[in-house]
C-alpha cells in the first residue's frame, strides 16, 4: 500500500510492502521514494520494505522556510514514521543525500538499527554542492526560470560530475528523468535541502561510534564518491565495501540486478 502519515506536522508519503524484518529506504537529493523502485520488488519477497518521500520531495509536504531543512529534522522524520508504523528495529539504507542522513541517524539512534547500508555517499559535504549544484545558484536561477529549465541547465554538468547513469540514457529515458525531476521537486526543497547538504559539517570524526553491521556500496564510475566510500568503510568498524563495476551514482538505476543481489546477500547474513 502507498499511504500518507502526518509526521511531525507534515504529511509524509511512503510505500510499505512485504512482511518480515523491516528495511527502511532513504532517497537522495531531488529524488523520491522511487530511487528504490527497482529494489522494492526484490526486498519485499523477504522483508517489510518501507520507502518514504522525504520532506521537500515527491508527494510529501514541501515546506518553504530554510529552517525546515536540517539533518536533525530529516532524522526525526524517519523516527516519527517508523514509530507510527509500529517498527521498533529495522535495517536502514540511504543513497547519496539519504546516505548522509542515515549516518546521522545511526549516530543518534543506533539502538533502533539492525544494519546500515550507505550507497554512493560521503562522510562530509561533497564539494559538488558548492559548485555544480550550488543551492544559491539554483535560488537565483529559479527567480526567473522554471524547475524544468533548472533541470536542463544542470543536466550536462550533473551527468559529467556524478555519472548519473551507465550506459548512456536514450532520449526517451532522459525525458522521463526530466519529468520525474519536475514532478518530485519544488524550489523550497531544492534550495532548502541543497543548503543543508552544503552546510553539513559531516561526521568523519564520529564514524568509529557506529558499531552496527554496515554495507558501503559505490559505483566505480562515480568518481566523486569512490574515495569517500572507501573512507566510510575504513572508519566504520564493522563495515564492508563493495565497488560495482561500470556503475554510476545510483546503482539501483544503473545496475539494479547487481545491487539487489549484493544488498540481499548482506541482509541475509544477519
Amino acid at each position: 500500500m502507498m499511504p500518507f502519515k502526518t509526521v511531525r506536522e507534515h504529511r509524509c508519503f511512503y510505500v510499505d510492502e512485504g512482511s518480515g524484518d523491516a528495511v527502511v529506504l532513504v532517497h537522495g537529493y531531488t529524488g523520491c521514494w522511487d530511487d528504490w523502485a527497482t529494489a522494492v520488488p526484490a526486498l519485499k519477497k523477504k522483508y517489510r520494505c518501507v520507502a518514504l518521500d522525504q520532506r521537500g520531495f515527491g508527494k510529501t509536504d514541501h515546506p518553504q522556510p530554510p529552517s525546515e531543512y536540517t539533518m536533525s529534522e530529516y532524522v526525526e522524520d524517519i523516527v516519527g514514521l517508523v514509530k507510527q508504523l509500529g517498527i521498533e528495529r529495522f535495517h536502514l539504507a540511504g543513497v547519496s543525500m539519504g546516505g548522509m542522513i542515515v549516518q546521522e541517524f545511526a549516530l543518534a539512534h543506533q539502538q533502533m538499527l539492525l544494519s546500515l547500508a550507505l550507497v554512493d555517499t560521503a562522510p562530509e559535504r561533497p564539494e559538488v554542492m558548492k559548485t555544480v549544484l550550488s543551492p544559491d545558484d539554483a535560488e537565483e536561477f529559479l527567480k526567473t526560470h522554471t524547475l524544468a529549465e533548472l533541470w536542463d541547465y544542470n543536466q550536462a554538468k550533473i551527468a559529467e560530475e556524478l555519472r548519473l547513469a551507465f550506459p548512456a540514457l536514450t532520449p526517451e529515458q532522459i525525458e522521463a528523468a526530466r519529468r520525474r525531476y519536475v514532478t518530485n521537486n519544488s524550489p523550497g526543497g531544492v534550495i532548502g535541502a541543497g543548503r543543508m547538504i552544503r552546510n553539513w559539517r559531516g561526521v568523519r570524526g564520529r564514524l568509529g561510534e557506529i558499531k552496527v553491521r554496515t554495507l558501503v556500496v559505490v559505483g566505480e564510475l562515480d568518481v566523486r564518491f569512490v574515495q569517500p566510500s572507501k573512507d566510510l568503510a575504513e572508519l566504520i568498524p564493522n563495515a564492508r565495501l563493495v565497488i560495482i563495476p561500470k556503475c554510476g551514482h545510483v546503482p539501483m538505476f544503473d545496475t539494479p540486478e547487481t545491487f539487489n543481489r549484493i544488498y540481499m546477500e548482506f541482509l541475509g547474513e544477519s
